[in-house]
């Protein structure tokens, strides 16, 4: 465990580390007067500063050292989402209303968070190449971002009624609640991260109506077709991933034999593999599975 310190104050906190173990989240600097973002660089603290207020808090950091948080503008409050790159904080700006709040950035410089509209009401939103986008436009309640992996997929809440957990890839946002087992009895409520393998975690309440945290893994879908002299098996493989293909004779008993290793690419990719049919053979029953 290492004391990672504060900027001369009593105390701070840490709400990110990256890849290369840089981290970053607020320290109280000399005599406790103001709390500012910082950056442990695996040496020392950085102070990265505000907008022209007194405060500012760091939540998210990649890959390249950017870092972005919550920074006041004038005082204690209001707060503007920010990004800081080497050294320099820049106001990201809200969707016409008071404050912005920024919480995850990807490998790409890709914020997102949630900032208000001109009403008041916070809605989640995706900075990127210097336009702020409303990721739920139209939305009579509010919504919040809270994490982007590199793949460009977002997690957060959006309310209606209730929280419901999302992500948002594609141009579409999902309720996860829609692509889970029905019968389950979870309510997903807030997605908090996704890494690059699509998996999520959140908060939801459990089936025994306590609030509970959550993993979901991806669901591979694998289509398998006949086809004249092959079985075709296609899925669409995952960056990062290897796969491997296997058979058996049997639904529910024998052992599953491998007939191709594919390894990982670094981009999402179609898979086609076809399994050329062979007179008098017996049927067979396919697998996929991530290695």
């Amino acid at each position: 465990m290492t004391n990672l310190g504060t900027l001369g104050g009593t105390g701070s906190d840490a709400r990110a580390i990256n890849n290369n173990g840089q981290c970053a989240g607020g320290a109280w600097n000399a005599n406790n007067v103001q709390s500012h973002a910082c950056l442990y660089t695996g040496t020392s603290n950085v102070d990265l500063g505000t907008l022209g207020g007194t405060r500012s808090e760091a939540f998210g950091i990649n890959d390249q050292c950017e870092v972005v948080g919550r920074a006041s503008i004038s005082g204690i409050n209001p707060f503007h989402a920010f990004l800081n790159t080497g050294g320099i904080m820049m106001d990201i700006g809200t969707l016409g209303g008071l404050q912005s709040f920024a919480y995850g950035v990807n490998n790409s410089s890709e914020v997102v968070g949630g900032a208000d509209l001109p009403n008041g009401i916070e809605h989640a939103f995706l900075f990127s190449e210097g336009t702020l986008q409303d990721l739920t436009p139209g939305l009579l309640l509010s919504s919040r971002a809270y994490a982007i992996n590199n793949r460009h997929k977002i997690v957060g809440y959006i309310t209606s009624g209730e929280q419901h957990a999302f992500i948002f890839q594609n141009g579409t946002n999902t309720d996860l609640n829609d692509v889970i087992d029905p019968n389950s009895g979870w309510l997903l409520e807030v997605a908090t991260g996704i890494n690059e393998k699509g998996q999520i975690v959140g908060v939801g309440t459990h089936p025994v109506y306590t609030l509970r945290a959550f993993l979901l893994t991806p669901v591979l879908w694998v289509q398998i077709t006949s086809r004249s002299g092959s079985v075709s098996i296609q899925f669409t493989g995952q960056p990062n991933v290897g796969y491997m293909i296997e058979y058996r004779n049997s639904l529910s008993t024998g052992t599953w034999q491998t007939l191709v290793v594919l390894d990982p690419l670094g981009v999402e990719h179609q898979v086609v593999f076809n399994d050329t049919l062979v007179a008098g053979r017996q049927a067979r029953f396919y697998r996929v599975r991530a290695i």
